[in-house]
């Protein structure tokens, strides 16, 4: 599936491109990157950091919400 990476973006139409973008990010690991260090874009730069520090603070926010519920597996609870 990740030789799918080495293809150009434009050539993935509709939902062929959604999924390479969203369900199999191959595309998005492989291309996203180059294309930034390609067109030098400030712009696009930006966008990918804000983009990681929303989902590195959504994923912080998950991981924390987890741990909060988390109860042992080996416990056992007896209600009398």
């Amino acid at each position: 599936m990740l030789t799918f990476a080495m293809y150009p973006a434009d050539i993935f139409q509709g939902a062929v491109r959604f999924i390479m973008f969203t369900i199999i990010p191959a595309v998005f690991v492989g291309l996203v990157p180059l294309n930034v260090v390609r067109g030098l874009d400030v712009n696009g730069l930006a966008l990918l950091a804000l983009a990681a520090v929303v989902i590195t603070i959504i994923s912080s926010t998950m991981f924390y919400t987890g741990l909060r519920r988390y109860e042992s597996g080996s416990a056992m609870n007896v209600n009398v």
